[in-house]
């Protein structure tokens, strides 16, 4: 099976995220963002959409609702310039299910409907989504296509209570990192390549059989809320026997496609 990935990053982390995926069978086709490429006839066309629809997810209060009104033009150009850039625009929040829309909308008819093969845009966005009275940051958002997003995996699950306990006293994060010693993941960790790989597998599983989770704290396709879990889950290529099994339908079904 074909995991189409959409990439806003510079690609860097994919190499060993295709290598931990064909173990299961599971290739990885690279794109850029759809009908934005030096070579499409209306990337300028485009990428006002785009941008527009980008500028509108930004989330502005991370605890409330996202508002109806229209982005500022400023935000609208800056994201336009790093769409024609093939870059992942600024380090802001982004609201998950606007920026679906955002790139939804340029994707080509082949693609546009979801088919055999799983749609995945990897960006460097911050992502996060709006529950309860405020803003969750996640790693993955599932729609059509799914958004994976590294940082979400640095910044969305909590760290151990020791080291917001040392952030009250401290005052701020950076001297509360420097005397807690809880593992976590950081920038450019290691570790974020195969978390990559286990959240594709959880965009892999809601394109399947429509639950991307496994209720198993052992199993790659756990959803950690805490930075512990995540390390010994999605952070391993440790699978549950009940998604071991499915994986392997899963590479029987493909094969038995193939001419």
């Amino acid at each position: 099976m074909d995991l189409i990935v959409l990439d806003e990053t510079d690609g860097s982390a994919l190499g060993e995220v295709e290598e931990d995926l064909s173990r299961y069978g599971i290739s990885v086709e690279r794109r850029g963002l759809p009908r934005v490429g030096p070579e499409d006839p209306d990337r300028e066309a485009w990428a006002d959409w785009i941008a527009w629809h980008t500028a509108f997810a930004r989330v502005r209060d991370v605890d409330a609702p996202p508002p109806e009104r229209e982005p500022p033009v400023a935000a609208v150009a800056t994201e336009r310039e790093a769409v024609l850039a093939g870059e992942s625009g600024p380090g802001l929040l982004y609201d998950g299910r606007r920026l679906l829309e955002a790139f939804h909308g340029p994707l080509p008819d082949e693609l546009a409907v979801p088919g055999e093969d799983p749609v995945v845009v990897l960006t460097d966005r911050l992502v996060g989504t709006h529950e309860g009275d405020r803003y969750h940051v996640r790693f993955l958002v599932n729609g059509h296509p799914c958004i994976v997003s590294p940082p979400g995996f640095v910044d969305g699950p909590a760290r151990d209570r020791s080291f917001y306990m040392a952030k009250q006293v401290l005052g701020s994060a950076h001297d509360a990192d420097q005397v807690s010693d809880d593992d976590h993941l950081r920038r450019n960790d290691d570790r974020l390549p195969t978390c990559v790989a286990s959240a594709f597998l959880q965009t892999l599983a809601y394109h399947d059989t429509g639950e991307p989770f496994c209720e198993d704290e052992g199993c790659r396709l756990f959803n950690p809320h805490w930075q512990e879990d995540l390390l010994s889950s999605m952070a391993t290529t440790d699978l549950c026997e009940e998604h071991g099994v499915w994986l392997a339908d899963v590479a029987d079904v493909d094969r038995a496609r193939q001419p």
